[in-house]
This record gives C-alpha cells, structure tokens and sequence, in this order.
C-alpha cells in the first residue's frame, strides 16, 4: 500500500495478541516488525528481548479495537496514525499450533479468528468511523487512518 510509505507518524498492525490470554503473537509482531523496513513509520508492534514501559497496556488496548475509547486513548498516548488490520491472520497462530498438535482444545475450535475476521471487515465495508476511517484495502488488508474523530 503505497500510502504505507509517506512520512507521518505511528503504525500499529493487528491482529497483535492472541485470541485468547494475555500473550503476544509473537509471529504477528515478528511480521510487522520485519514490515516495517519498507515503510519506515514507528511502530506500536514489537517482540523482543523485553517490553518497553507501557507496552503490554498498549497491547491490551490493541485488542479491544475498534472500540473507540480503546482508540482514542491509544491515540492519546501514542500519537497513533495508522492501524493496518490483516483481517484473515486473526487465528493464524492459534490454527498453526493447532495444526502442530500444541494448541489446547478451546483455541483449535473450528472457525477460530473467523469473528474477529469478520468484525473488520464488516467495519471495513462501512467505512469505518470519523476516528476511524478506511484509506485503503487489498483483499484481507485494511489500513485506517486514525484522527480525534472531528472533520478533517
């Protein structure tokens, strides 16, 4: 997505969490990591030897989205710019383990992630919201401009 490669400030890419629990997709924020040498924004994502402060909070509130309180306080205290949701990875780790014999039976359910899938693109198709709108897609692909929600 081209838009991707403009200056301006930070990206988040979803899904960020496990479906389930508190952990991290570590593979997701491994992707979105090595994404970003193309882009070059800052990035709320990471995995690493450890968490910057404030990181795990971040991507509590990551996983609530699209709430729009979770989003604005993410705007708040991170500048937050662009989220780039990859609606069909939502259940790809959890299908992974799953299909390697180490997922635990609630997270090998069938149609794991399909929800969350479904949420966003639903949104998508929408639009979006003021705070939230939709600049671009490609297939599963979704980037929202992020704003304070007031007409730009």
């Amino acid at each position: 997505m081209p838009i991707l490669r403009t200056p301006g400030g930070p990206l988040l890419e979803l899904p960020a969490m496990r479906l389930s629990g508190p952990a991290l997709d570590a593979p997701a924020n491994t992707r979105a990591m090595y994404r970003s040498i193309f882009h070059w924004r800052p990035l709320l994502n990471g995995y690493g030897g450890y968490w910057p402060a404030g990181f795990p909070e971040r991507m509590a509130l990551a996983r609530e989205l699209p709430d729009a309180e979770a989003l604005a306080q993410l705007r708040r205290e991170t500048r937050l710019e662009l989220l780039l949701v990859h609606a069909g990875d939502f259940g790809r780790l959890e299908r992974d383990l799953c299909a390697r014999g180490l997922g635990s039976s609630a997270s090998c359910r069938p149609g794991v992630g399909s929800a969350e899938r479904s949420t966003w693109l639903d949104f998508a198709e929408r639009g979006g919201r003021p705070d939230l709108r939709l600049v671009a897609r490609d297939g599963d692909d979704l980037l929202f401009a992020v704003s304070d929600g007031s007409a730009e």
